[in-house]
């Protein structure tokens, strides 16, 4: 495997431009040029969409994958042998996939004590709990906080705790939109505000509430903290997490549609099979961060 080829490659990627990747490699973009012409002619095929920035083929995505899988090794082994400063050199990098909420809530924590610890680098990528397994499942992460699935507990499977989420909005929104209540037939005529397609948790709630699936009108918002300020706006109602919208409850601005009905989402931690020392560490900063943040799981 030609590793300075790899590297060439994981340049220009991350740089998204030849003359970036080559300022950054110290090399000049003909030879950044050179060592990807010569990748794509060992695999025979082509690795870089040259647009602007570039971007991988799916078989360059592939051979990146591979190289940072590499370096966490050369990571792990460096640290292992005591070989030079595990903060000097190249960075590993991680690619970690979490859910927007977790990303807002608790995981940012979970990012700086995991730097102060390594220097290593993470690459999150922000997807649905109920899909993050998918990408772990397609080798396109090296792990994911998720949603719990109790059948699929193995070795690779950690428990976190709840992440809990509350049904809010402003008064004058329930005075104007269920003036007569949290019904079936309000429900129909309120406007709910959704991450994306994928997003279940307001369909949860309503199917708790009222017993049944309808289809209201809804606004698509892909953004955890929007989903508050729209909220605050008086556009809509939404599940928010409860660590978002506390201190909005506690000063009238948001009220719960109905009191303590809530959705508790239990989340875990999943590491690729391919999992190394680095990512026990990476581990242990996660676990760390969720036992404080996060609600106890039911046993």
């Amino acid at each position: 495997m030609d590793y300075a080829g790899l590297r060439a490659l994981a340049a220009v990627l991350e740089e998204g431009t030849f003359e970036r990747a080559a300022e950054r490699l110290g090399l000049t973009p003909s030879a950044i040029s050179h060592r990807i012409r010569a990748l794509e002619s060992q695999f025979s095929t082509q690795l870089i969409v040259r647009s602007t920035p570039c971007s991988a083929t799916q078989m360059g995505d592939q051979l990146i994958r591979h190289f940072e899988r590499v370096q966490l090794l050369e990571k792990e082994l460096q640290s292992k042998l005591n070989l030079s400063d595990p903060r000097a050199g190249q960075r590993a990098r991680i690619r970690v996939v979490v859910n927007a909420d977790s990303l807002s809530t608790w995981f940012m924590e979970v990012i700086g004590l995991y730097f102060q610890q390594t220097g290593n680098l993470l690459d999150i990528i922000v997807e649905d709990q109920d899909y993050a397994q998918d990408l772990l499942a397609q080798s396109k992460s090296d792990a994911v906080v998720s949603a719990l699935n109790t059948s699929q507990l193995d070795k690779s499977v950690q428990a976190l705790g709840i992440l809990r989420y509350r049904a809010t909005a402003t008064p004058r929104f329930m005075d104007t939109v269920f003036s007569d209540g949290v019904t079936t037939d309000s429900l129909l005529n309120a406007p709910l505000i959704n991450f994306n397609r994928k997003d279940g948790l307001q369909a949860r709630w309503i199917e708790q509430a009222v017993g049944r699936k309808i289809a209201p009108p809804t606004h698509y918002i892909p953004s955890s903290s929007a989903f508050v300020e729209t909220c605050l706006y008086g556009v809509g109602w939404a599940m928010n997490p409860e660590h978002l919208v506390s201190d909005y409850l506690e000063k009238g601005q948001l009220v719960e549609l109905i009191p303590d009905l809530t959705v508790d989402v239990p989340l875990c931690w999943q590491i690729s099979p391919l999992a190394s020392e680095v990512l026990k560490e990476l581990t242990d900063c996660v676990v760390q961060v969720a036992g404080k943040k996060l609600l106890p799981a039911a046993t």
